[in-house]
Order: C-alpha cells, then structure tokens, then sequence
C-alpha cells in the first residue's frame, strides 16, 4: 500500500513530532526504571493522551507556538501524570526542566 499523505509537510511534520515523543517516552522510563513491559502502562499511557490533548488545546487557546520539544516536555509531564494518578511517583529528575510547560500540564488536567 502507498503512502498518499508522506508527501504533505504537515503529516510530515506531525510524524516527527510522534516519533520524536516516543522516543522521549523510551527514555523517560528508562531514568523511572520503569519497564516499558509494565501491566499497567496502558491505562497509564491512555490517560496520558488525554492530558496530552487537554494541555495542547490550552495551549493553542494561548496562541502558544509549541515545537518538538515543548510537545515532548509537555507529553512527559501528562505521563508523570497519569502515573501520579496510579500512585506511581516519578523523580523530578526524570522530568525535562521547564516550569512553564509543566505549569501548562497542571492548568489543563485540573480543568
């Protein structure tokens, strides 16, 4: 089957944008030692899609421009999240430092 949309700079964009937070994700639970094999981790990733969605419409409420990494910073702090949420404490040392995002994620879960 051909791909009729690799061709347009948004989905192009869009690609890398997921790639690039799985690969985020990958590496955060690696500093969480926590198993990507986890039983948990489904419900705890689905619930982090939602925060996810919820901080990137309050962010585009704002008029924020968001690049790669502020969609990565975002995606990993609605992990921490959603794992808090599972009574599963992660290290602010696995955790990008950036307090405006992570400010972002709080404003949009607690809505």
């Amino acid at each position: 089957m051909q791909d009729e949309w690799g061709h347009d700079p948004g989905i192009q964009k869009t690609r890398r944008i997921f790639s690039s937070i799985e690969e985020a994700q990958r590496e955060f639970l690696k500093k969480a030692n926590i198993s990507p094999f986890e039983a948990g981790l489904r419900h705890v990733r689905e619930n982090a899609k939602r925060f996810f969605e919820q901080s990137c419409a309050v962010a585009s409420r704002r008029g924020m421009y968001l690049d790669e990494a502020a969609y990565q910073i975002i995606y990993l702090n609605c992990m921490a999240k959603a794992f808090h949420i599972e009574n599963i404490e992660i290290s602010e040392a696995a955790l990008p430092d950036d307090k405006d995002l992570a400010s972002l994620v709080r404003e949009a879960v607690s809505r």
